[in-house]
């Protein structure tokens, strides 16, 4: 999201007199252009509850996450906490805070930008090569995802069985609306679970013929080994 679009955010939500939950759990992750500020830096005092994570760029199994909010919002986060859990391990906070105090942190983001950003490199370079006619996606600068936008006669709901088969999934858009027909021509694909190779192969020019003829594109087929056919001319859209 631009700082503009922010900016706008942040309006909407002062006049509605809503404050924003902001999930930052990959703002760190950059592959171009300059940082964004956080919602939670740009706002009044009271508007955003600002949350993230440290497993996601470290270790799944870490759990261990934080929260900055304004004092009485942070005291009954505080209770809910104590109600719920009590506590979080202090022997991996400790180790945690080690890690980070030492610089290692610092280390292991761009360690991840590097690799992430082949992953995405890779996903850009397959989708620009192989998607139908009448599909678009904008190549992030940060983050874990691509969001893709499907022509106006396919449906999510429509491609997702076709593409379980073939062993492949994605995020459906209506997953991201709360009005969910404004999400039904879009997508969002995963680039940081699989290798590169693994991305090229999900998108590479081996899709089934029910996917291309969503897009009314003829198939022609060829033999591999004795009985196996596949179309070739067009490519895969999503990533295993």
């Amino acid at each position: 999201m631009s700082e503009a679009r922010r900016s706008r955010l942040l309006a909407l939500a002062q006049q509605a007199g809503i404050v924003i939950l902001e999930d930052d759990f990959v703002g760190d992750l950059r592959y171009n252009g300059k940082s964004l500020p956080s919602l939670r830096a740009m706002a009044p005092a009271g508007t955003v509850i600002y949350v993230s994570t440290f497993s996601k760029m470290l270790l799944p199994s870490m759990r261990i996450g934080y929260l900055v909010a304004d004092s009485e919002q942070y005291l009954q986060f505080s209770r809910l906490k104590h109600v719920d859990s009590f506590t979080s391990s202090n022997l991996i906070q400790r180790a945690l805070d080690a890690f980070v105090t030492v610089g290692s942190y610092d280390k292991q983001l761009r360690r991840a930008g590097r690799m992430y950003r082949q992953h995405r490199d890779a996903m850009v370079a397959a989708l620009s090569e192989h998607l139908p006619p009448g599909c678009r996606f904008d190549i992030p600068a940060g983050g874990l995802f691509i969001w893709l936008e499907l022509p106006p006669a396919v449906s999510t709901t429509t491609l997702m069985p076709i593409a379980w088969q073939q062993g492949v999934t994605f995020a459906r858009g209506e997953c991201f609306y709360v009005e969910e027909q404004h999400g039904a021509h879009g997508l969002r694909l995963n680039f940081a679970a699989n290798t590169p190779e693994l991305i090229t192969e999900g998108i590479g020019p081996a899709l089934p013929g029910d996917c291309l003829r969503l897009w009314g594109i003829k198939c022609h087929y060829r033999k591999i080994g004795r009985s196996m056919q596949r179309p070739y001319g067009s490519g895969m859209l999503f990533n295993h």
